[in-house]
C-alpha cells in the first residue's frame, strides 16, 4: 500500500512539471511557426472526423483552443505544453505505482524533462505530445490492472486506446507492444478473459469514425503511410537507428531506459514487469526494421524510464550519497542538449552551438538537407514568403486580383498563406498536397495564378505565361524551402478542376 503524498511529493511533482512548462512558455516566442503547426490550424478550421495524416482528436482540441485562446505562437502550443506536463505527472505516477520511492519517482520525471527529443517534440503543437500521454497513461492502467488482478481495468485500457487512436494512429503500436507483453509472460492469462477484448472492442468502437472516414476516402490515411515510408523516410539501418536514437534521447539518458528494458529480465522481483518492458523492446524493433523516424518511438521512452529509475533506486538503497550525484549529472547533462531541443539561443548562436558539441540530428526525410536540424529550420521565412506574395498581389490590376489564387506545393506553403492571408489581405491558397487536395481548387478558374514553386517545376509549363518574383532570403530553412520562388502565372492550359486529379500527393 503507498504511504500518503505529502507537500515535498507534490512540490517534487509541480518542480518538475513546472520546469516543462517554463521551458516552452520562455521559448515560444522565438524562431516563429513552425509549418506542421499552420496546417493543424488549417485543419482546426475544417474541423472533420478525419484527415489524411492524422486522425481528428488532436484537431479538435486545437479548434476549442483556438476558439479560447486564439492562435498566436503562444496559444496555439498550449495545450500541447499542458499534455507535456502532464506526461512528466504521469511518468512520476506510473513509478509510484511500480513501487517507487520520491528519488525514483523524482528520477523519472527529470528523465522526461531532460530529454532532448520529448522536450523538442513537445514544444511544437502536434498529435505527438497528446500520443505521449496516453501510451503513459496506458503504462499506469497497464501496472494497475497487473498489480489488482481486476479484469474490469481492461475497459479502462481501452477507453485510453481508443481515445489514443483518435489522436494518433501510432497507439496501435502500443498494442502491438503490449500484446506481445502478454503472449511472452505469465499475463497471456488475461487472453482468457471476456473484458480483455471488451476493452478491445471498445477501443475499436471509439475509433469507428475515423474508420468510416478512411473507408469514405479510400482509405487515404493508408496511402498516406505506404507514400511516406517508401519515398519520404529517409532510409536507416538498425544499428544506425540504434545509434541516433542514443544520440537524439540523450547519451546519459542510456543507461537509465536500457537499465528499464533488462530489470524486469535480470531481477526476479520486477519479474512481474515484463510486460511493460516488452512494450519497449517490441515497439523499438518494429521501428528498427521498418524505416521509422526515430521520434517515433518516444512515447516507449516516457514509460520505460520509471522502470530504470526503479532499479537505479534500489541499486542504491546502501548509497544514498549516489543520489544527489545522479541528478546533478542529469541536470548539468540535459542542460547542454537543451539548445538543440528547444529555440533557447538565437539561430546562429544555436547552429553554432550545435556544429561545436558536434552533435547536429540526421535528417529524417528525404531531400531535408541544410545546415539547421529541420525541427529548427521549418519555423523559418514563412511570414518572409506571404510577405512576397502580397507583393506579387498587389502588382495585379483590381480584375485580376478577384480571379487570382495562390498554388502552392505543400500543405506548410498553402496554410501559411492561409495563415496571414487575413492581416497581408492575400488570395485563396489551394495545394494537392495531403489534405488539402481533398479540400479542392475552390473557385479557382486557372486564369491567374500566383504559383509558389522551385524552377523545374513542370506545373509551371501548364501556364501560357510565367513571371518570376524572386525568392525570400532566410538562411536557416531547409535548402529545398529556400530554393521556391514565387510566379505570376496566367492561361493555365487545362481547367482548374480537369487538372486536380494530376495534382493529388499523399505524402
Amino acid at each position: 500500500m503507498s504511504r500518503p503524498s505529502t507537500r515535498f511529493d507534490f512540490g517534487l511533482y509541480a518542480a518538475c512539471a513546472g520546469a516543462e512548462v517554463a521551458l516552452h512558455v520562455a521559448t515560444a516566442g522565438r524562431y516563429g511557426m513552425f509549418r506542421d503547426e499552420y496546417y493543424y490550424l488549417a485543419c482546426a478550421d475544417r474541423l472533420d472526423w478525419g484527415y489524411v495524416d492524422h486522425p481528428p482528436l488532436s484537431i479538435l482540441v486545437l479548434a476549442i483552443s483556438r476558439a479560447l485562446l486564439g492562435d498566436s505562437v503562444l496559444a496555439t502550443r498550449l495545450p500541447a505544453i499542458l499534455a507535456a506536463a502532464a506526461v512528466v505527472v504521469v511518468a512520476g505516477l506510473l513509478t509510484r505505482r511500480l513501487g517507487g520511492g520520491r528519488f525514483a519517482q523524482g528520477l523519472a520525471m527529470l528523465c522526461v524533462v531532460a530529454c532532448p527529443m520529448l522536450l523538442g517534440i513537445h514544444s511544437l503543437y502536434s498529435m505527438n505530445s497528446f500520443d505521449h500521454l496516453f501510451w503513459v497513461l496506458g503504462a499506469y492502467v497497464l501496472v494497475g490492472i497487473i498489480q489488482t488482478d481486476d479484469p474490469r481495468r481492461w475497459l479502462l485500457l481501452g477507453l485510453v486506446s481508443g481515445l489514443g487512436l483518435q489522436n494518433k494512429t501510432s497507439m496501435a503500436f502500443f498494442a502491438i507492444g503490449l500484446v506481445a507483453g502478454l503472449a511472452l509472460t505469465s499475463q497471456r492469462k488475461w487472453f482468457r478473459s471476456p473484458y480483455l477484448y471488451a476493452g478491445g472492442a471498445l477501443a475499436l468502437l471509439i475509433y469507428a469514425p475515423n474508420i468510416a472516414w478512411q473507408v469514405q476516402h479510400d482509405f487515404a490515411m493508408l496511402e498516406f503511410i505506404r507514400n511516406a515510408s517508401l519515398h519520404k523516410n529517409a532510409p536507416i539501418t538498425p544499428v544506425s537507428y540504434v545509434l541516433e536514437i542514443v544520440k537524439t534521447f540523450h547519451p546519459l539518458l542510456l543507461p537509465v531506459w536500457l537499465m528499464g528494458a533488462l530489470y524486469p529480465f535480470v531481477r526476479s522481483e520486477a519479474r512481474v514487469w515484463r510486460p511493460l518492458a516488452l512494450v519497449f523492446v517490441t515497439v523499438l524493433i518494429v521501428f528498427m526494421f521498418t524505416n521509422g523516424k526515430p521520434y517515433y518511438a518516444a512515447p516507449a521512452f516516457a514509460l520505460i524510464f520509471p522502470l530504470g529509475a526503479l532499479w537505479i533506486e534500489r541499486l542504491t538503497t546502501e548509497r544514498r550519497s549516489w543520489r544527489p550525484a545522479i541528478v546533478v549529472v542529469l541536470v548539468i547533462g540535459g542542460a547542454l542538449f537543451v539548445p538543440m531541443a528547444i529555440p533557447i539561443l538565437p539561430p546562429q548562436k544555436a547552429l553554432t552551438y550545435m556544429q561545436t558539441i558536434g552533435i547536429i540530428p540526421k535528417p529524417a526525410e528525404r531531400g531535408h538537407s541544410g545546415e539547421m536540424p529541420q525541427h529548427f529550420a521549418d519555423r523559418f521565412g514563412w511570414r518572409k514568403r506571404a510577405e512576397l506574395v502580397k507583393r506579387a498581389y498587389d502588382s495585379l490590376s483590381p480584375e485580376d486580383r478577384k480571379k487570382a489564387v495562390i498554388l502552392c506545393p505543400n500543405y506548410g506553403e498553402a496554410a501559411a498563406m492561409e495563415y496571414y492571408a487575413a492581416e497581408l489581405g492575400l488570395p485563396p491558397a489551394i495545394s494537392g498536397h495531403n489534405n488539402y487536395w481533398l479540400w479542392g481548387p475552390g473557385q479557382a478558374g486557372g486564369e491567374v495564378n500566383i504559383v509558389i514553386a522551385h524552377p523545374d517545376n513542370e506545373m509551371l509549363r501548364a501556364f501560357r505565361a510565367v513571371e518570376d518574383l524572386g525568392t525570400v532570403d532566410e538562411p536557416f530553412q531547409l535548402d529545398r524551402w529556400r530554393e521556391l520562388r514565387v510566379y505570376i502565372a496566367r492561361g493555365l492550359e487545362r481547367p482548374v478542376a480537369e487538372l486536380w486529379p494530376d495534382l493529388k500527393r499523399f505524402i
